[in-house]
């Protein structure tokens, strides 16, 4: 039955995934259900918004049950090698 709440504290899911740590420059594979609880697509969007907040651009790929992620710093770019 539905009711109605006097306050309630959503989690803030954003502040819980370790985006400083996945932003860092180097290749990631995140797996869903282990590494993220939500969509695929929707990690894709979060993780487009922290890239812009921090400055610079993120390149995804969805695989399957995984997304590849890689940050670059806006004019920069990585190695490769």
């Amino acid at each position: 039955m539905a009711a109605v709440l006097k306050n309630f504290t959503f989690p803030r899911l954003a502040s819980m995934l370790p985006w400083d740590k996945w932003l860092d420059g180097r290749i990631w594979q995140l797996t869903e259900g282990e590494d993220f609880k939500v969509q695929k697509v929707t990690l894709r969007q979060m993780a487009a918004i922290r890239a812009r907040q921090k400055g610079g651009k993120i390149r995804t790929n969805i695989r399957g049950h995984t997304i590849v992620l890689q940050f670059t710093p806006k004019g920069g770019r990585k190695k490769r090698g």
